[in-house]
């Protein structure tokens, strides 16, 4: 899975660039698809291409199916409830961490 995860990456459009890195590098995006065996008289070549095109048929609809069966969860607070935030995400100006505080609030959600 490594080559795959690789290719998209390289795929993807940076935000800074614009471009992908395979675009800047070699200036071109390889496709993820196989389609250089179509058209061959490989009958190895083209079963393989055929049972990926399944495979990839099979992974679409299973990926759909899990992500239309998830639904949104509840939201766990509502407006007027009053929460703590933890201390360990949020920059603060304290010398000592052990002498930090390690929530913040209460604070009225609104």
């Amino acid at each position: 899975m490594l080559p795959i995860a690789t290719l998209v990456h390289n795929n993807s459009e940076n935000s800074t660039t614009k471009a992908s890195p395979n675009q800047l590098l070699i200036g071109q995006e390889p496709p993820a698809t196989p389609s250089q065996g179509e058209g061959t008289d490989n009958p190895t070549v083209e079963q393989r291409v055929r049972q990926l095109r399944e495979r990839r048929i099979l992974v679409t609809q299973a990926l759909n199916r899990v992500a239309n069966q998830q639904r949104p969860t509840e939201a766990k607070w509502k407006k007027g409830q009053k929460v703590w935030l933890e201390a360990k995400n949020l920059s603060l100006p304290y010398g000592s961490i052990k002498l930090a505080p390690r929530r913040h609030g209460p604070f009225l959600i609104e």
